[in-house]
């Protein structure tokens, strides 16, 4: 008897399960969009010997792209609800392509926030996607698969920042903003291809499903009104936006901040290929370990660990401990960034999975939004981040005892 992993039956025939495809392409739409937006900070340095810009000013930016993200975060989860994923997910990547193509024309500040911070911002709006499509395809191991999903988003951070880079120093930064353009545009349209909404679309039913989940399972749980009612929805989206928050100030100001600290650019982008690396074995070895210890404690412990990240941050002045600080970092990055769909799953159910993680998200977004603006404030006021890295691990530390507070409410009236 072949193995409930690799087949699902459909007519009376096995064959291999597609969830497993769904994966598989989750991985690479994640690496995409994640790789190229998360580039955003190595152009700082090119900017403002061009333009004189500061950094509050660049990192304005990068605050309208996630305020507008976590709109378009609901709006492209509602629309995947009535029209084929595919189709949405291929268009939110001819958007991010041509976002990064415009940026390679930007002389003015207005132009930079108007495609990297809406532009750009709606094509990164299919990531909320494609979490809740993987997590209604699997009931069980849903963390497992979720941190492979998630590596793509390590990969793309490991990768596409340090080859962005090397694109600056060697071509320039336009033409790096086009390299970015058509590997968007290419990978996001090639990889929606495969996505299904959920199994029943395809006559299967989702991995580690029973017969009643068969015919019920995606409309179990709760309404998205429903959860707006509950202190549980709050606490993860307070959860979300300090988790966001702190992530955003290191992506957006590190390298920069290594720089000041004497580092070369070359090695300071470095820091982001680190932070990618662990972050991959922290997405997959916490979403296994959450499948059999429980997302609750995998959670506050990813928060606790971020505490420590910032630590070692603030008393960093070398590359090995800003090497260090990036393996902390990422290993915290996975452990937190995995759990959050398996999470609203567990506790609010999947019928409003994609709704209520996107509105989520939206918190996520508000605190990216704040994060890497007062961050870059603060340096332009004191000349320094610390007071930043210093507010973030207490808002850090607090998310921790707050993950400690979730409970279940999926036992709710449904139907109500």
């Amino acid at each position: 008897m072949q193995s409930e992993e690799l087949t699902a039956v459909k007519a009376g025939k096995a064959r291999m399960f597609y969830g497993y495809i769904i994966v598989s392409a989750g991985f690479f739409l994640l690496a995409v969009i994640w790789g190229t937006s998360l580039s955003y900070g190595i152009f700082f340095d090119s900017w403002i010997q061009a333009f004189g810009w500061n950094r509050a000013e660049l990192s304005g930016a990068a605050s309208i792209n996630n305020i507008v993200l976590g709109v378009f975060f609901i709006t492209t989860a509602k629309l995947c609800e009535r029209f084929p994923p595919k189709i949405i997910i291929a268009a939110t990547g001819v958007v991010l392509a041509l976002g990064f193509y415009l940026l390679s024309y930007t002389q003015t500040l207005w132009q930079l926030y108007l495609f990297y911070g809406v532009i750009v911002a709606l094509g990164m709006s299919a990531y909320i996607v494609t979490l809740s499509i993987v997590a209604r395809w699997f009931n069980k191991r849903r963390g497992l698969v979720t941190g492979i999903v998630f590596s793509g988003m390590s990969a793309g951070t490991m990768i596409l920042p340090p080859v962005t880079s090397q694109i600056i120093s060697t071509y320039g930064w336009q033409s790096a903003m086009l390299i970015l353009a058509i590997i968007a545009l290419v990978i996001m349209i090639a990889a929606s291809q495969f996505i299904k909404r959920e199994p029943k679309d395809m006559g299967l039913k989702p991995y580690g499903s029973n017969e009643t989940e068969v015919h019920h399972g995606a409309a179990s749980g709760i309404s998205m009104k429903q959860a707006l009612r509950t202190g549980q929805f709050w606490i993860v989206c307070a959860l979300y936006f300090i988790f966001v928050f702190c992530q955003i100030i290191i992506m957006v100001h590190v390298v920069i901040h290594a720089i000041g600290l004497g580092v070369s650019p070359g090695a300071s982008s470095l820091i982001l290929f680190v932070y990618g690396l662990v972050g991959i074995i922290g997405v997959n070895a916490v979403g296994l370990a959450a499948d059999r210890f429980g997302n609750k404690i995998c959670f506050t412990a990813g928060f606790a660990l971020t505490v420590v990240a910032f630590l070692i941050l603030i008393f960093a002045r070398s590359m090995p401990t800003l090497y260090l600080f990036a393996g902390v970092f990422g290993l915290a990055w996975g452990g937190t960034q995995v759990l959050f769909s398996p999470v609203v799953a567990e506790l609010f159910g999947l019928r409003a999975h994609s709704v209520i993680l996107a509105s989520a998200g939206f918190a996520g977004c508000a605190g990216a939004a704040i994060g890497p603006f007062a961050a870059g404030y603060i340096f332009d006021v004191g000349g320094s981040y610390y007071p930043a890295f210093i507010l973030s691990a207490c808002l850090a530390a607090g998310a921790a005892l707050m993950a400690l507070m979730l409970r279940p409410i999926v036992t709710l009236n449904s139907n109500r």
